[in-house]
């Protein structure tokens, strides 16, 4: 199936990340995902800080929230100030990425003031979260989720934001 998904998508075979396409321009913004229901942030630190500038941190269960604020010093990009990290104390159901986000620490470089157009996730992560939800909960979320992904850039769709659920 390998070979398939290869022949499929040739490009695969040599990108650092299949979120970043190869003929993709530099990007002139700061790139940000939001990790939701992210625990002791794994994810943050084995995949998004090394495709994005700027993460923002979810998790509702303050001693999972408290593992990640105390090794995040140590993640990529972190201690040498080119990656930033916002930690966000929330539940799914009362998470609006639409909306400020009101984080209760950050660290890493430092983030200057954005354009209201220039607000949005440019990756929404939701891995292994989603039961803690009813299927009506799920559907606000993910709706509210589908609002606030950033919008393509010059007519490139392959620059569009993208929600990832991995979940069972």
């Amino acid at each position: 199936s390998r070979q398939f998904l290869l022949s499929i998508r040739p490009d695969l075979r040599t990108v650092p990340s299949a979120l970043q396409r190869l003929n993709t321009p530099p990007a002139k913004r700061r790139t940000r995902a939001l990790d939701a229901g992210a625990g002791i942030g794994r994810v943050t630190r084995d995949v998004l800080l090394h495709i994005v500038d700027e993460v923002f941190l979810v998790e509702p269960v303050e001693s999972l929230l408290a593992v990640a604020k105390e090794t995040a010093t140590d993640w990529r990009g972190i201690s040498e100030r080119h990656k930033h990290i916002s930690f966000v104390r929330e539940t799914l159901q009362g998470l609006d990425p639409r909306k400020s986000i009101a984080t209760e620490k950050t660290i890493g470089a430092p983030l200057e003031k954005r354009a209201p157009s220039d607000e949005g996730f440019d990756v929404i992560w939701l891995q292994w979260c989603l039961g803690h939800c009813r299927d009506d909960e799920l559907v606000q979320l993910l709706t509210r989720c589908k609002s606030a992904l950033r919008k393509s850039s010059h007519d490139d769709p392959s620059t569009a934001g993208v929600i990832i659920i991995k979940d069972n």
